[in-house]
């Protein structure tokens, strides 16, 4: 396995939440959101804020209730790109206006699944995300518990407000022997209120592994750069399977899928622990979107 240990430097979480519409929640974007290595970890951060805002403004929740809900930890993040690199650079400019609509999908005893569609000033749906939560004791984040207040979120339930969000067909297979491994620490910057990584910093992960493969030439050159239109997000799927924490060491591999040459699939791992012990799962697609060429805006495809 290549192996390497990097400390990156400071990611910053650049949201700046503005003035909002009833049903939406607004950021102005600031130059770290923009650039297309950023991309995925950009996404997830502005819907975990609307995820913050949709409970406490746009469902009406008491601030008790809305507090209630955030104790919660993500299960899995599928994200949709609805428009190819040249439109994204278009339209996630330094200063642009990103519009963060939040639905409430699906309810279950113990998780729920919250729907974003991402749109620009000029309403053009740039990405969609499917967040699945899971309700946890306070005291004990590994315990799943009910969905508290149940019947609040299932007055707020709207299943069709926000499309559903195609998936990657392709499934991680089991580390390949010849995967790129990229080894981090945790830092506390990483975490957050529950001491934990939060969700958005593995898209952060995902594209530093994928620079630190590329300049150790173990990539595919089509796959090896967000900023070219053959390795610029099209589809992500990330399943969060335990929490690690500030100064935990992670070790992160990296290799193409085996069937189609689009896809990259990651696994991080505690290597500190006895055999190892895995934490997530990731799987990204890449290459030019099908809406290439058009205005872009709208999902031109039913299925990746």
């Amino acid at each position: 396995l290549s192996h390497f240990i990097f400390h990156p430097p400071h990611r910053q979480r650049s949201i700046m939440p503005i003035g909002q519409p009833a049903d939406a929640t607004v950021f102005k974007t600031l130059y770290l959101d923009c650039v297309p290595h950023a991309a995925i970890g950009g996404l997830l951060n502005w819907c975990d804020a609307a995820q913050t805002d949709f409970f406490v403004r746009c469902a009406g929740f008491s601030p008790e209730a809305a507090r209630q809900a955030e104790w919660t930890v993500t299960r899995s993040n599928t994200l949709e790109y609805l428009v190819p690199l040249s439109s994204w650079q278009r339209y996630v400019s330094p200063k642009a206006f990103i519009s963060v609509k939040t639905s409430l999908a699906r309810i279950g005893k113990t998780s729920f699944a919250l729907r974003f569609s991402i749109e620009s000033e000029e309403s053009v749906a740039l990405a969609r995300l499917e967040s699945t939560m899971v309700a946890v004791d306070p005291q004990d984040f590994t315990k799943p518990v009910p969905v508290p207040n149940i019947d609040l979120f299932r007055q707020v339930l709207k299943p069709d407000a926000v499309p559903p969000v195609y998936a990657i067909e392709a499934t991680p297979s089991e580390r390949h022997r010849a995967a790129f491994c990229w080894d981090v620490e945790v830092r506390a910057s990483d975490c957050d209120n529950l001491q934990h990584i939060n969700n958005a910093i593995y898209g952060y992960l995902m594209e530093d592994t994928r620079r630190a493969a590329a300049e150790a030439n173990a990539l595919p050159e089509a796959l090896a750069r967000p900023s070219d239109a053959g390795g610029f997000p099209r589809a992500v799927r990330i399943d969060y399977l335990d929490q690690p924490q500030a100064g935990d060491v992670l070790s992160i591999s990296l290799w193409p899928d085996e069937v189609d040459s689009s896809v990259l699939h990651f696994e991080f791992t505690l290597p500190l622990y006895p055999n190892g012990k895995v934490v997530c799962k990731a799987s990204l697609m890449c290459g030019e979107h099908p809406a290439a060429g058009s205005n872009g805006g709208s999902s031109s495809h039913s299925k990746l």
